[in-house]
């Protein structure tokens, strides 16, 4: 009876510690904030640090079934003066994935110590079909 007291306690802990880590690879994923919805390409966003920077990533979702190109045009302003500006570009999205940053791949903006000012309404979408 112990050994199955034993073996019963084990495989809770271990459903526990899995559920655990299920649930924390989850809320890291479920961050990002959709930015903008446009002909069936979602562009969403979340902050983070690389290298002690901070960094806006960027997802990329296409929806469609064809291939495009996606420029995301951004600028940083402070006090009514530009600090910061670029295009971002995706060429070749497949239809039907996503595209995840991360510190070492993908779309990301460094902002250093800027993040704050970050404004949604600075960011212009430009998408063209292949």
């Amino acid at each position: 009876m112990r050994k199955i007291t034993k073996k019963l306690t084990h495989f809770i802990y271990i459903t526990v510690l899995f559920f655990c880590a299920s649930t924390m690879a989850q809320n890291q994923t479920d961050n990002w904030q959709l930015l903008t919805t446009i002909d069936g390409v979602e562009i969403s966003y979340k902050k983070g640090n690389c290298d002690d920077f901070e960094t806006l990533f960027i997802k990329t979702k296409n929806t469609t079934s064809e291939s495009l190109t996606i420029s995301l045009k951004y600028d940083f302003s402070m006090d009514g003066e530009s600090i910061g500006s670029g295009i971002l570009s995706i060429n070749g999205l497949a239809g039907q994935t996503e595209l995840f940053s991360d510190c070492i791949t993908g779309p990301k903006i460094n902002v250093f110590d800027h993040l704050s000012i970050f404004d949604e309404s600075t960011v212009t979408l430009t998408i063209i079909k292949n």
